[in-house]
Parts: structure tokens; C-alpha cells; sequence
């Protein structure tokens, strides 16, 4: 009796030792798929194109800033301009080009003009291609009151809504700015305007 039990513990334990022998070989087998799972690269498929992840990772996506329109060209052109006006005017005058964000591009003092007029063209220039519009037409949205009329002093001098100041467009998109001092506030949107005319 007592050999027969024994014997039946022992059959039971064979048995359990080979259903774990099992149970690893096939624990063993599932690890290996998954390493090579890992190691194999991933199909992708985006925007309609199959490719894989090693793929992906070695052509990043193209981040360069689009170009930027002002060219010196550009702003030789206006600048000129504007200082041909300021002379048919018969008055001295500082013309700034920037470009769209208000980055100065170009800047000439003229002759007998204050020392401060860079400073206060390229602000006039800065609120022109802020606002996208005519500081001549900022003048007066301020001297209206309301909102506009503490918007110098929230622009503290970074941006001028004063005479004298006019967005240069191209195909109808705003791509900088003029700014011109050193007349009077009449004078001074002239010479802007005509400066801003000559680009198309």
C-alpha cells in the first residue's frame, strides 16, 4: 500500500515537472518573439506613404522658417524713394525699412535730422507692420480715445502710432514696414507712403 502511494506521488510529481518544463519552454519562446518583435523596425504608413521607423528617424521633417520677403532690395528701393519725396519736400529725413515681425532691414539718417529720428522711424515702422495699416490711420483710432488711446503708453515707445509710418505690401500681403522722421507728422507720412508705393 505504501509502495503504491509513492509510487503515485512520484507519478504526480513527474508529471508536474513536466507540465513546468512545458510552461518555461514555452515562457522561453514568447520572450524570444519579443525580442525579435523589438528588434524587427515597425511598418508605418503616414499621410498615405509605407515606410519604417528607422526610416522615419533618418529623414526628419523639413523645419526651416519660410523665407522671409523684405530683401535688402526691397527695402534700398523704398528707402530711396522716401528720401526723393523728403527732398522734393524740401526737408531733412531719417527712413527705417523692417521686415514683417518688425526686425530692422535698413536704416539712413539724413543729414541735419535729430539724433533720436532712427529710433522714432523704426517705431513708427514697428506699429506699420504690427497693426498692417497706416500710422496715419493709428493717429487717429488714438486721438478717438477709448482703448486706442492708452496704446503708447502700453507700447512704452517700442511701437509708434504716430504720422510717418506705412506697411509695405507685396501681392497684397504685408511683408515689412517704412518708418520716416525728422519733418513734421505730415511730412514725415508723405514721404512714408511714397516710399511704401513703390513695391508692388
Amino acid at each position: 500500500m505504501a509502495e503504491a502511494k509513492l509510487s503515485a506521488i512520484a507519478s504526480v510529481a513527474r508529471m508536474e515537472g513536466r507540465d513546468q518544463a512545458s510552461r518555461r519552454r514555452v515562457a522561453a519562446s514568447e520572450a524570444s518573439r519579443n525580442r525579435r518583435a523589438r528588434r524587427r523596425p515597425r511598418r508605418l504608413r503616414r499621410d498615405g506613404v509605407a515606410g519604417t521607423s528607422e526610416g522615419q528617424h533618418s529623414h526628419p521633417p523639413d523645419r526651416r522658417h519660410p523665407m522671409i520677403e523684405m530683401t535688402l532690395g526691397i527695402a534700398e528701393t523704398a528707402l530711396r524713394a522716401a528720401l526723393d519725396k523728403a527732398k522734393t519736400l524740401g526737408t531733412p529725413m531719417t527712413v527705417t525699412v523692417v521686415d514683417e515681425a518688425g526686425r530692422l532691414v535698413l536704416c539712413a539718417r539724413g543729414d541735419g535730422t535729430g539724433f533720436f529720428t532712427p529710433e522714432t522711424s523704426r517705431a513708427k515702422a514697428v506699429a506699420a507692420a504690427a497693426f498692417k495699416r497706416s500710422t496715419k490711420d493709428l493717429a487717429e483710432m488714438v486721438a478717438q480715445g477709448g482703448f486706442w488711446g492708452i496704446v503708447p503708453t502700453i507700447l512704452q515707445g517700442q511701437a509708434l502710432p504716430t504720422l510717418g509710418g506705412a506697411p509695405v505690401l507685396r501681392g497684397g500681403k504685408v511683408i515689412g514696414a517704412i518708418g520716416c522722421g525728422g519733418g513734421t507728422g505730415a511730412q514725415d507720412q508723405e514721404c512714408a507712403d511714397a516710399g511704401a508705393a513703390t513695391v508692388k
